[in-house]
């Protein structure tokens, strides 16, 4: 009976352990969890694009040296013209230190008025949809510039944007065509009136022709 008793007291004791284990780990799966759904409560939703919007900006451009080329840059946006411009004004994605036009609708086109080029660089390449930072990864609360922004990555591409409505971009950073990296810092967006779709119209048929291999990303 003793040695019953013993082995009674063991085991119990076993439970105890046992019990007091199993209480530990579900409490601590649940402050785990609760942890887990605060902080994605807390993540923001991915900011929408304005259905247009003109953005004044200054691009710092690295070509394949890593060399820096800073200038200025005017991106437009229409999501009703499905149109994407960006003018650069003193560098050219990598191909020169001169003026050029990328204008995105159903291809990428790339315009040079004065070396007369304009031709498709990229085929079958559309302007960026309105939640193309849907899906992104969300990496927090960074002051950018002076300005509170949420910060998000997706695909090698990083996008700042102001936490406040209507979360204008404040910044990009990325590959971008024929630049292996480039920052894009921008002004205040410009969202009043609606841009002109003449904007992103081809200046002529011929652009519709391919880019020399010089210029030509496909």
């Amino acid at each position: 009976d003793n040695v019953y008793l013993i082995v009674l007291k063991r085991n119990k004791h076993k439970l105890q352990l046992m019990y007091k284990s199993l209480v530990f780990i579900v409490v601590a799966t649940l402050v785990y969890a609760s942890c887990g759904m605060q902080t994605f409560q807390d993540e923001p939703e991915a900011p929408l694009w304005p259905e247009y919007f003109t953005a004044p900006n200054l691009v710092i451009a690295f070509d394949e040296e890593s060399v820096a080329h800073p200038h200025r840059s005017i991106l437009y946006y229409n999501a009703t013209a499905v149109g994407e411009r960006h003018d650069h004004f003193g560098y050219c994605y990598g191909w020169g230190d001169f003026n050029c036009t990328l204008l995105i609708t159903d291809n990428v086109y790339l315009i040079v008025p004065t070396m007369d080029i304009c031709c498709i660089v990229f085929s079958n390449n559309h302007a960026v949809p309105r939640n193309w930072l849907e899906g992104s990864y969300y990496l927090g609360i960074e002051v950018v510039n002076g300005v509170k922004t949420h910060h998000w990555y997706s695909f090698q591409h990083e996008y700042w944007a102001s936490v406040d409505a209507p979360y204008n971009g404040v910044q990009y950073a990325g590959p971008n065509f024929n630049t292996p990296k480039q920052f894009t810092i921008y002004d205040e967006w410009e969202l009043s009136l609606p841009n002109d779709p003449s904007l992103f119209s081809l200046p002529k048929e011929s652009c519709r022709e391919r880019c020399p291999k010089k210029f030509s990303l496909d």
